[in-house]
């Protein structure tokens, strides 16, 4: 009969306890019975009490922690030039680079690393690639006469149009950014700063449909580009979406070598 008691008293200890909303689950084996019983549900109990804080507390320190930078992606943008920010449209002698809606570029980002970080304020590098494509309103290409890149107007003198016009520039970028994240799991941010790249990859492309001549045609060559460039940028996104805008400070071509124009480039990018 008092062996019924106590086991009774033990079952329901650990029932009433369960009760209270813990998630836990308590494998019963057998237990002797004495007279320390009552230290062995208090025991059970402290135990219990404690895991629940713990796990409570490790929810809580997850929602505080910092995200990863936002640099790594996959991104699309168009590719524009201008003379400078205060004035959006080409410089007197630099017309015949005007462009079409199809200069289209593509970031891929595949590396980033956050230097520093805070809880909601971090330092973020990366590595990156820059695909651009200048796409052409002229019926003329490039080329370079007298060390100077210049318009060339022999398919316009012939008649001939040119289906496409193109100048491809590929550069690897190295960022430094600023990042502050926001929000309840910090999903929105804002990272800003500076970005320094190596001109890997340069050409002309013309694409020509004509009785005369037909096909596509590279001129590899530098065109008096400068091998680096740097500038500014910012990224402003929620998740893995982000809408993206570089403004490069330094001309695209090197002095005395073509038009004083500067690039900017306006995309969205997946962040991965």
């Amino acid at each position: 009969m008092l062996f019924s008691v106590v086991m009774c008293s033990v079952y329901g200890q650990v029932q009433d306890t369960a009760t209270q909303g813990e998630n836990e689950v308590v494998e019963e084996s057998s237990v002797a019975v004495s007279q320390n019983n009552g230290e062995k549900r208090s025991r059970l109990t402290v135990a219990i009490k404690n895991v629940s804080q713990t796990d409570e507390g490790e929810q809580r320190h997850n929602r505080l922690l910092w995200n990863d930078g936002h640099w790594a992606g996959i991104g699309i943008h168009y590719s524009g030039l201008i003379t400078n920010l205060t004035h959006m449209n080409l410089p007197v002698g630099a017309e015949f680079l005007s462009q079409s809606a199809k200069s289209i570029g593509v970031t891929l980002n595949p590396i980033d690393y956050t230097l520093l970080k805070s809880r909601h304020i971090g330092l973020v590098t990366g590595l990156g690639v820059e695909f651009n494509n200048f796409r052409f309103d002229e019926n003329m290409t490039l080329k370079v006469e007298n060390g100077v890149t210049v318009p060339d107007y022999q398919y316009q003198e012939q008649n001939i149009r040119l289906d496409k016009s193109k100048l491809y520039t590929c550069y690897l970028n190295v960022p430094l950014l600023v990042e502050v994240q926001m929000g309840r799991n910090n999903n929105f941010f804002i990272n800003a700063g500076m970005v320094g790249g190596w001109r890997i990859g340069t050409h002309t492309k013309i694409k020509v449909s004509d009785p005369r001549m037909s096909g596509k045609y590279k001129d590899h060559g530098s065109f008096g580009l400068r091998n680096f460039h740097y500038g500014y940028t910012i990224n402003v996104g929620y998740n893995h979406f982000a809408l993206t805008a570089v403004y490069y400070r330094s001309t695209l071509f090197k002095d005395d070598k073509g038009p004083r124009v500067q690039q900017i480039n306006i995309g969205l990018t997946f962040m991965l």
